[in-house]
């Protein structure tokens, strides 16, 4: 195929099963990008605690891979500083 083309022209052709897939994999790969956000780890000071969490959502965090810690503590910076953002 020569010329340029937009993603979505050259996969009118396929099938719906096939572009079903393809909408899938790239929502995946989306959630993954923003996922990815959230694992930069901060040089902050670290306190170690104790803390129950609900055993689903904990699962949840788990299976996003190594640095699942990393990534609750950035997903509760991120809702305190927007909770901040809405009070100033």
């Amino acid at each position: 195929m020569s010329g340029h083309h937009k993603f979505s022209q050259l996969t009118e052709q396929f099938s719906e099963e096939r572009q079903a897939e393809i909408a899938q994999k790239t929502a995946q790969l989306q959630a993954e990008m923003e996922l990815s956000e959230f694992l930069q780890l901060e040089e902050r000071e670290k306190k170690i605690l104790a803390i129950s969490l609900d055993e689903d959502i904990l699962e949840w965090f788990k299976n996003q891979g190594q640095g699942y810690q990393i990534l609750i503590n950035n997903v509760l910076r991120s809702y305190v500083n927007a909770q901040q953002k809405k009070t100033h």
